[in-house]
């Protein structure tokens, strides 16, 4: 939090990209003089959104990813271990500080548009509740990736600085989540994709609300092993949550899993994927996207608008067409590519099969390469003839691809898990949804069961960031039987036999599968924050 607390009494809001992201620099201005029209309230509002590009190293991506059995750190043969994948005890290191950094800055200006914004004091309420109904839902939203990630932080309902906060017990911060939720689903209005404007594009809507409610409650309940959700958000709620995204949002399921993602630029590369001349880039404003972090087309000119930490997941210190070159994060773990059956779309559509593929790359200077890359989040070219290729383009500028945070095939996968004991038959439909896509139709029978929809979950939803919670929330026991890795033999600093180091993961029940709060907080705090068992 050190560098968080620096706008204490200032609001800094900075131009963004994509929709209405994209609006003008706004000067600095002091909360004595802001908040006082309708028009400060939504740049203030612009400001809590803001954060959520701020994805680099030590993102939220690649600490949900790498933790989890889908890939490997990856990352260059000369640079030293970051231990979000090993789970070695790093004392002297700050392990996902810039990610505690970026979700109490978040925090923060959330709260400061909360604490000032007086809607009794504005001719139209409804709007204003609108955007405090936003804002609540970004500051749940940050404060679910903090207590996920270390499972015991500070609590502030304040824009305050208070370095000898304590940490909040876990209830107290799942109480907070689920009442910020329960006011944006409340009040923001119920419209239809359809009828959401271009220009809207990226903003929270009622359906994003109640899709996190549904993932929060699955996650607590499972994690904690608690009936409901701190008392707030039982079943029966949270069931009808889900089904009413599933039935009255209008959003729905692309024909193809593979227009999804931005390969399907290239489109010389997608009709080698799919064969089908007709396919076509499904857009980041298409009707499965519920909610996704906006990134915009001006990062390629080094704004921070662009998806930076995309550019870690593309090749080291090369590049081929579709794939730009980058920091040789995430290297694919083979047991993934061979969970996918070889008649799924979404094998080939999620990960690349560098040698089935003649990418050609010796991987001089990678470590931990497996001969497999994944494609949903990876800095790839664009062959149309107005836009530059991944060869041309400065491959340490930001890319334009938005992070899908919530798809609509999660919301179908959630709705056949929660619909599962008390409606059997429409939770088998849920699952069909998602898994006759996946087989271009017709998928091989399967009766729907908890199991069966976990794994249709790691197959779906992988390299999303979710897999990892997904392990933790069926128990650590399940995490552990999963994580751990006896040993599976990787390249390191280039092909050949003298280069194939043998990587070993084992999963230390102890953590909890909790990450190291930054050991520089401590050092702030004075000992009040207490370090995570384990680390």
């Amino acid at each position: 939090m050190k560098k968080i607390f620096v706008l204490f009494n200032i609001i800094l809001l900075v131009a963004c990209g994509d929709s209405f992201l994209e609006e003008s620099p706004i000067t600095i201005k002091v909360d004595k003089n802001f908040y006082a029209t309708e028009q400060d309230v939504y740049e203030a509002l612009v400001g809590c959104y803001k954060i959520l590009q701020w994805e680099e190293y030590g993102s939220y991506w690649h600490i949900a990813e790498t933790a989890s059995d889908n890939v490997f750190l990856g990352t260059g043969a000369q640079e030293g271990k970051i231990g979000w994948d090993d789970w070695l005890d790093y004392n002297d290191e700050n392990l996902c500080d810039e990610f505690w950094e970026r979700c109490y800055m978040g925090i923060f200006r959330c709260n400061s548009l909360l604490v000032n914004t007086k809607p009794e004091t504005f001719t139209n309420v409804a709007v204003i509740n609108k955007y405090i109904a936003e804002a609540r839902f970004l500051r749940a939203y940050y404060y679910f990736d903090l207590i996920r990630v270390f499972g015991n932080i500070p609590l502030f309902d304040k824009p305050e600085f208070d370095k000898y906060r304590k940490q909040a017990s876990p209830e107290e911060v799942y109480t907070f989540i689920a009442t910020d939720l329960k006011y944006a689903i409340e009040n923001i209005p119920a419209l239809r994709y359809e009828s959401i404007s271009p220009s809207e594009s990226g903003r929270v809507t009622k359906w994003a609300a109640e899709a996190l409610m549904a993932r929060v409650y699955l996650y607590y309940t499972g994690y904690y092993a608690k009936p409901d959700l701190v008392g707030i958000i039982d079943k029966v709620t949270v069931t009808g949550y889900i089904n009413d995204v599933i039935e009255s949002s209008g959003h729905g399921l692309v024909d193809d899993f593979r227009a999804l993602w931005g390969y399907a630029l290239n489109e010389s590369y997608l009709e080698k994927l799919t064969g089908n001349s007709d396919l076509t880039f499904a857009g980041e404003n298409n009707k499965e996207i519920v909610f996704a972090i906006k990134f915009s087309e001006t990062g390629i000119h080094g704004k921070y608008d662009g998806s930076h930490w995309i550019v870690y997941n593309g090749y080291r210190s090369y590049a081929k067409d579709p794939v730009a070159s980058g920091w040789g994060f995430a290297t694919v773990n083979p047991k993934l590519w061979n969970a996918y059956r070889d008649d799924d779309l979404r094998k080939k559509g999620s990960i690349i099969d560098m040698k089935a593929d003649n990418v050609g790359y010796t991987a001089i200077d990678q470590n931990e390469y497996t001969g497999y890359w994944q494609t949903k989040y990876i800095p790839v070219a664009i062959d149309n003839t107005d836009r530059l290729t991944a060869l041309e383009r400065n491959w340490q500028y930001g890319q334009p691809y938005d992070f899908y945070v919530i798809r609509f095939a999660d919301v179908l996968l959630m709705g056949a898990e929660l619909n599962l004991d008390t409606d059997p038959g429409k939770a088998q439909i849920q699952f069909d949804m998602v898994r006759n896509r996946a087989f271009g139709g017709a998928a091989p029978a399967e009766t729907v069961s908890k199991e069966a929809i976990m794994e249709e979950r790691r197959l779906e939803l992988a390299f999303e960031g979710i897999r990892y919670w997904d392990l933790l929330r069926q128990g650590l026991d399940v995490a552990k039987s999963a994580l751990d890795e006896p040993g599976v033999e990787v390249y390191t600093g280039g092909l050949g036999e003298d280069k194939i180091v043998t990587k070993v993961i084992s999963f230390p029940l102890v953590t909890k599968g909790l990450f190291q709060i930054p050991n520089d907080e401590i050092k702030l705090s004075e000992g009040t924050l207490i370090q995570n068992a384990g680390w």
